[in-house]
């Protein structure tokens, strides 16, 4: 399933709310007041270890700006390389997971249907 949060500050909202949230797909550039790069490092700071994928045609992060695990791409972005560096960052997450296969069934919803959910901003 996927929640779509038009602004950082819903994001932040639903990531907090929510704890089935796995992943967090943002554009760098975004209304209101905090960027893509801030919205990362308010998610690390409550939710760890929830995956973030961060994408920009104009912006490249510059030192301290990527929280550590975040992966970043430069637009354009083909669908097939989004979905390759975002199961990247789900197993990635899932190797600091406890319960190694369990884990794994949770968090990837492809695999078995349930609630886990991807937070997309536009």
């Amino acid at each position: 399933m996927r929640d779509r949060a038009t602004t950082a500050y819903e994001a932040l909202r639903l990531v907090k709310a929510r704890h089935d949230v796995c992943a967090v797909v943002s554009d760098v550039s975004m209304p209101g007041a905090i960027n893509g790069f801030e919205l990362a490092h308010r998610i690390r700071k409550v939710r760890p270890r929830v995956g973030i994928v961060l994408v920009s045609g104009r912006t490249m992060p510059t030192g301290g700006e990527l929280p550590y695990g975040v992966l970043f791409l430069s637009k354009p972005v083909r669908a097939v390389t989004l979905l390759r560096l975002l199961r990247q960052v789900l197993d990635r997450n899932l190797r600091a997971a406890p319960g190694g296969s369990t884990a794994r069934a949770e968090l990837h919803p492809w695999r078995r249907h349930n609630h886990a959910r991807a937070l997309a901003l536009t």
